[in-house]
Formats: C-alpha cells, structure tokens, sequence
C-alpha cells in the first residue's frame, strides 16, 4: 500500500456488521476526496493470524474509527484490545482516534470520552430520521476533521505532528484535472466545493441500491425473451434494444431524482461510428423540439476524454453554439463521461452526457462539479458491464455493438 494513503482501520463488534457496511459503504464515498484505504477484519484472508493481523493493522493506520455500540463496549477484545492501542497510538500522535456513536450507550466514564465524537454533540445515528441523515452528519464532522489534522497532499497528519498548518478554509492545493472546452484544466478542492460534494454521499449510496434493483430486475425481464432457442436473430436485437432502453431511461431518470433534479435537465449516451456520435437514448428537456445534442468540442468529446481518462465539461461558449445551434437561445452546461473500461471490453465507444439549461451558471456549476469529484459514471459504468455480461451469457448472440447499429444516425 503506497504510504501517500491516509490508512483508515474501522474497529466494530460483529453484532454491528450491518452498521460497519453502511459505514464503510459512506466511507468508500469519501475516499473520492481524499486518498483513504480502508481497513477492517473481514479483510483477513483466511487461515490468516487474526490477533497478528488485527494488530498490524492498528499499528500501521492514519485514523481510527470507533463504530461506538453498546454491544462494541461489551465486546472484551474491541474494548480492551482495540481501543487499548488505538488510545495509546493517539496520545503518542502517531493517528487520531474518532468515536462514532451509533446507538445509545449507557453514560459512563469511558476510555474514548477524552476525544472529540461523531456525529454533531454525541447524537447517536439510530437517532436520526431518516436514519441516513445521522451518517452525513457523522461524515460532515470526519471530513472537517481529515481538513483539521492532515496537510493538502494527504500524506502526513500536520496536526498530530505538531507542524505548523496554514489556514486552508478559503484556499486549498488540492487540484481536479479536467478537460474544460477542449482544454486540460484543474478545479480547486475548496472548502465550499467540498462541503457540498460530502452532502451528495447519502444520495449516492440510495442510487447505487436503485442501480443493482433495476440492473437484477431488468436481466430477469430479459431472460424471458432471449433464452428460446427458436428466437431469431432479428427478434433477439429487438428485444435487447427495447430491454436496454428501458434500463437506460431507469438510470437516466433515478440521475435526475438523485441528483441534478427533473427540471431543465438532459442526460443521454452517445456511441461512436463511422467517426460520428449517435444518441441512442435520453430523457428530459421538457421543451417540445428543443434539441439536446451537446455542441461539439474540439476533436471530439470522445476521444477527448479516452485519452485522458477524465471527464469533459463544458459551458456555454457563443461562436461554438451558434455554429451547431444557430436558432437555438438557451444556453446550458454539461458534462460527459466515456465509460473507458467498457471500450476495452466490447469495442464501442460509449459516452453519457448530463446537461442543465444554463438558466444560472452558478446552480448549474455547483450540480455538475460534485459528480464530476464523486466520478458518479463509474458505479454506472460498473453496473452496465454486468448488464452487459450477464445478457451475453443468456444469450450468446446478443452482441452489443449490434443492437446500437440498430439504431437511426
């Protein structure tokens, strides 16, 4: 593991395993932020020296996190093994220790009462409604925490160190490549931007189970069609097109919910052939006749993109509009997203694009910067190649690459 991680350790008493997967599932979020790997025991391989590796692990980790229960306080190894180190290593500065309170305890003089808790004033998550709302709180408090203790580059805590920190509420060294306009370009990590990107953790985590309920719901949908062995190839694709509509539209319309809202919104996949982009599904734009084909960047957003393994934005830009647009008044930013991964897999050259008619510059940058942080195309992307995967194992003819060629130019 390279030592630029901050190494996380999650210590939890195995009665709480469901609440140690939500928190890992906020943390994995976070670790979009900052460059965190995370730690816990089902991570032990097995056969593998438990205490060994328990201990190991302690010693080696940048933070502590306590998932505080009353079952975690019961446990004999959590309490006097676990946080025996982790107290010990805090006060010698080498990590920092977080208590996150998940259920009611009874009070008492604890080991972990010196240090400071989440979420906000000790309030337990179970506590929250929804109960969600406590983890973003928690994750609001441990990523001002993460600002306080460790410097710009992730690599050192600065705090626990006793270095001198400069004042990084305003301005911040941590930079976002990016292609702007057909150009490289980088977006500052402020705090403002962050902040707002962190809120986005609880919407994330209902999208990803939204994606795996559609993604089994539509395969099994699927499996009734294609298993026949009299189906012919003509049906096969006409199915898989109209099976794969409906998936994309599912995602496109749980994006809008979740994220970018309903109104004034586009998001559509594009395809690559013969050197051009063909649309093959979106949804939004109210407007009647409005069209929603992005103005093109220089060299293709496409290929853009490929070669630089990050998103492509763009706003508004006049002379590119009217060119492409020459009777269309509204303005709009996007961003778009090649899915990289399913290029190499399949060959096809496949791009989704979210657009905001640019009513406010400002609303539209705040909702498109954070997904461009959080890389929400690759739980998308992921979901996809199962789809995709999981399709050509039911039928070894459907074959994507046909069933968008069946699609109009």
């Amino acid at each position: 593991m390279s030592n630029d991680n901050i190494k996380c350790f999650i210590s939890y008493s195995h009665k709480d395993k469901s609440i140690c997967d939500r928190f890992k599932t906020h943390l994995d979020a976070l670790s979009r932020l900052y460059n965190i790997s995370q730690w816990y025991d089902g991570r032990i391989n097995p056969g593998g020296d438990i205490d060994k590796e328990i201990l190991k692990n302690l010693k080696d980790s940048n933070v502590i996190f306590l998932l505080i229960t009353p079952d975690f306080i019961a446990s004999k190894y959590c309490y006097d093994i676990e946080l025996e180190n982790a107290i010990k290593r805090h006060k010698e500065g080498k990590c920092i220790v977080i208590p996150v309170i998940c259920k009611d305890i009874v009070p008492g003089d604890y080991v972990f009462n010196c240090l400071k808790f989440v979420p906000t004033d000790g309030k337990p998550i179970k506590s929250f409604r929804p109960q969600d709302r406590g983890y973003i709180d928690a994750f609001i408090g441990i990523s001002n925490l993460f600002k306080e203790y460790f410097n710009n580059d992730n690599k050192s805590l600065s705090k626990v160190n006793n270095k001198k920190t400069k004042n990084t509420a305003n301005k911040t060294d941590v930079k976002i490549p990016i292609i702007k306009d057909g150009n490289l370009k980088s977006i500052s990590l402020t705090q403002n931007l962050f902040d707002k990107t962190i809120l986005y953790i609880n919407e994330i985590q209902q999208f990803i189970l939204k994606l795996e309920e559609i993604t089994n719901k539509q395969l099994q949908m699927l499996s009734t069609l294609i298993t026949s062995p009299r189906l012919t190839n003509g049906t096969l694709m006409a199915y898989g097109k109209n099976n794969l509509e409906s998936y994309l539209i599912q995602i496109f319309s749980y994006i809008q919910q979740y994220f970018v809202g309903i109104d004034d919104t586009c998001v559509h996949f594009r395809f690559k052939k013969n050197d051009k982009y063909i649309k093959f599904s979106n949804i939004g734009y109210p407007i009647i006749n409005l069209s929603t084909r992005p103005i093109a960047a220089k060299g293709g957003m496409i290929e853009c993109s490929q070669k630089t393994s990050m998103p492509v934005v763009k706003s508004y830009n006049e002379d590119l509009h009217k060119k492409a647009h020459a009777n269309e008044q509204i303005k709009r930013d996007y961003i778009t997203f090649t899915f990289d991964s399913i290029s190499k897999l399949y060959d096809m050259d496949i791009s989704m694009c979210i657009s905001i008619i640019n009513k406010s510059k400002n609303k539209s940058r705040e909702l498109l910067v954070p997904l461009l942080v959080l890389r929400i195309d690759r739980f998308i992307e992921n979901f996809l190649i199962q789809y995709i995967s999981s399709s050509m194992q039911l039928n070894p003819k459907w074959n994507l690459k046909d069933i968008l060629n069946t699609e109009e130019e």
